[in-house]
């Protein structure tokens, strides 16, 4: 993906490039670090960001690359880089202790390996997906394994992840660099603040080891959780960003649920665990194919085109006949065993071992990415998986990410106008911009914990003129269901809590009370799967559409407050025009995004004048809702017809879309997230963050 300079010089964030400390300070990007678990901001690091903003940005306009120690004129740059980490891992080592700051070991042979990605994965108690998310990092592709470090960080899980990630560890046959970190104090951001502050240390060092200090803008540090997978071509989209635009400081992964995950909601969906299947063959392993082709990860998947899957007879032998890529070659996997609901599968292994279970159905699930990608959306339907009468549902839960992943890859949205909240699916940042406000566990003066940490890091890198840019949409990263599952439970409660209010602005609604819920994840899952679809149709899926299209929109305004006249056009012809005709478009111009109104944007703070963007994407919304929906249904019809899906399985899906509830016409219940975890149905452990039970109790009717 290529960030144009007139796109990144029309960021809003360079509205902080020139603002006065005092004001950062004070700003609400900063704001919640006053009341978390680490030291106030301090000043004097802010005043040292904004310097090598500016000393960096004279490099790249002399057009010397800061990221390489090849000349005198970078020394400067390096110094204010040196100085922000060194001050802000003594802060930290002051405030907690020199242990939660000690370089990783090996750093001498991290150094000579020139290791320069470290990807720190938090977790607590993520058995059901902890191996899952390792194994999409061990099979990332098109990077250079010797330049990754990946630092396993334990929040004292007690169900079995440690061991988990302790025996991938061992059995690691890459070269990518692991190692395994146990924190004691609770919560995930205090993880994630132990794993990226360890991970600073050591980049200090790696740079005292060798004298070369370009590696503070050279490295970078992601965060992630530990029930998240990733695009086998992530992190090298993520570092090709870097490497090529020195003035971007942090890239956020393009984010959904995971699709395949999401079928568990749908009454005739079938699971496919890999645990399981191994079961069915312990006593036919001679019948194991031996595939020529790589079967890691979800790209492979590319050489077995699903329209091109063939089940037949083989010699008397039923089975599934792979057609390969362009060249016409085939492979024949054989049935050898079938799952309890009577499904036919067989087994194909390429030579790494690495493993594809191959169904009757046509369906491929990769033993190391078996939730990866959206193809079950497109066989499900071809399977009758889902039934007329979750429609609904399918659009809460499945269309709603097929449709924003789709407006980028194919519609013509593009991710360069975005400016990105940060997420928790690997953030990468530039070492020395992270050690400005590092990670952290927040909190709020009436919330003991907080979610929204991984939010916050990225902010405070914006709130001084930092630059984060979205990763491509096609290179995605795919989240577990669990927080989407909560969503739609809360829908159906009255507890809009998912992170904050529903209706409240950005800030707010990204940092409401956090809980694990791995533990509930299994009972949340069953009562959503019961939830009938007239819920899904005029409750879930209209405030859930919501959360894109305002995304969007904002975005999009933002950018074209911020061009002048000669780049408008562009930004609209990559925007707004994609979405809306020519007529639809010129009455937005005429009664929302006037010129007064760009006029007023621009003269109003960072914080206000997003503020004031989500504001009148929410009108757009609320004046021309039938067009954003014909948009949805057209960008869905335009996935089905591009992978080939014959129209009469997915036509009934899109009829009555464009006339579907438009919930922003109504407010959701105001209710504190407290009152609703305070509720007897809850079974909270308080000191590790984690509901362990949902009890079924009365409700005021």
């Amino acid at each position: 993906m290529k960030y144009a300079k007139n796109m990144l010089s029309l960021s809003p964030v360079h509205m902080n490039a020139s603002r006065p400390v005092s004001e950062i300070l004070d700003s609400e990007l900063v704001s919640l670090a006053y009341t978390s678990d680490v030291p106030d901001p301090d000043p004097k690091q802010f005043e040292l960001a904004k310097k090598a903003i500016f000393a960096r940005a004279l490099l790249i306009k002399q057009e010397i690359d800061p990221s390489k120690a090849n000349s005198e004129d970078s020394e400067g740059f390096y110094r204010i880089c040196r100085e922000i980490v060194d001050s802000h891992l003594e802060s930290r080592k002051s405030y907690f202790g020199p242990s939660q700051c000690e370089p990783l070991p090996d750093v001498e042979e991290l150094t000579k390996d020139n290791r320069d990605i470290f990807l720190v994965i938090k977790f607590m108690d993520e058995a059901p997906h902890i191996k899952a998310t390792i194994q999409s990092l061990l099979n990332q592709k098109d990077i250079n394994h010797r330049r990754i470090v990946i630092v396993a960080a334990d929040n004292m899980s007690k169900d079995g992840s440690s061991e988990i990630v302790k025996e991938l560890i061992r059995e690691n046959s890459t070269e990518i660099k692991m190692f395994y970190i146990q924190q004691e104090t609770p919560g995930g951001g205090s993880t994630a603040r132990y794993g990226v502050d360890r991970c600073l240390a050591t980049i200090a060092e790696m740079c005292e080891t060798d004298g070369d200090y370009s590696r503070l803008q050279r490295a970078r540090i992601a965060v992630s959780d530990g029930d998240t997978v990733y695009h086998p071509k992530l992190v090298a989209d993520s570092a090709q960003t870097l490497d090529r635009y020195q003035e971007v400081d942090g890239v956020m992964p393009f984010l959904l649920y995971k699709i395949t995950a999401c079928h568990r909601f749908f009454k005739r969906y079938v699971a496919r665990r890999p645990a399981q299947l191994n079961s069915f063959i312990d006593n036919n392993k001679e019948k194991i194919v031996v595939s020529p082709y790589s079967l890691a990860n979800a790209e492979d998947l590319r050489r077995f085109p699903r329209a091109a899957r063939r089940v037949l007879s083989e010699a008397g032998q039923p089975g599934v006949m792979l057609g390969v890529d362009l060249n016409n070659d085939s492979l024949f996997v054989p049935f050898v065993a079938s799952i309890d609901s009577g499904l036919r599968f067989g087994v194909a292994e390429d030579e790494k071992g690495n493993r594809a279970y191959v169904f009757e159905d046509r369906t491929i699930t990769l033993e190391q990415a078996a939730v990866s990608g959206d193809e079950t959306a497109l066989i499900s339907l071809e399977n009758n998986v889902i039934n007329k009468d979750e429609k609904w549902k399918w659009h809460a839960l499945i269309g709603h990410d097929l449709f924003l992943t789709w407006s980028f890859q194919k519609m013509g949205l593009s991710e360069e106008l975005i400016l990105p909240d940060t997420s928790d699916a690997l953030k990468i940042f530039r070492a020395w911009s992270f050690a400005v406000g590092g990670q952290h566990q927040l909190s709020r003066p009436n919330m003991e914990r907080v979610t929204g940490t991984d939010y916050q890091s990225g902010r405070v890198i914006q709130s001084f003129g930092g630059q984060t840019v979205l990763g491509s949409s096609k290179a995605y990263t795919e989240t577990e269901v669990d927080r989407l599952a909560k969503m739609i439970r809360n829908f159906a409660n009255d507890q809009s809590v998912f992170y904050g209010h529903t209706r409240s602005r950005g800030l707010e609604r990204a940092s409401g009370l956090y809980l694990h819920m791995t533990s509930i994840q299994d009972q949340v899952e069953a009562e959503v799967r019961d939830y009938g679809d007239s819920f899904f149709e005029q409750i879930a899926f209209p405030e859930r559409i919501i959360f894109p299209f305002r995304w969007m929109l904002q975005n999009f305004i933002g950018y074209y407050a911020r061009a002048n006249a000669s780049d408008r056009e562009t930004v609209a012809n990559k925007s707004f025009k994609v979405i809306f005709d020519d007529s639809t478009w010129t009455s937005i111009q005429l009664l929302i995004v006037t010129n007064d109104e760009l006029l007023k944007l621009n003269q109003l703070p960072f914080e206000k004048f997003r503020e004031r963007c989500e504001e009148l994407s929410e009108d757009i919304l609320i004046m021309f809702w039938k067009p954003m929906m014909e948009f949805y249904t057209r960008t869905l019809t335009s996935y089905f017809n591009d992978h080939h899906l014959e129209a009469h399985l997915y036509d009934w899906l899109l009829t009555g879309l464009t006339t579907c509830r438009n919930a922003l016409s109504e407010n959701r219940p105001d209710i504190d997230p407290n009152e609703v975890w305070a509720s007897p149905e809850f079974v909270i452990d308080h000191e590790r963050g984690q509901v362990l039970n949902i009890k079924e109790v009365m409700r005021e009717q």
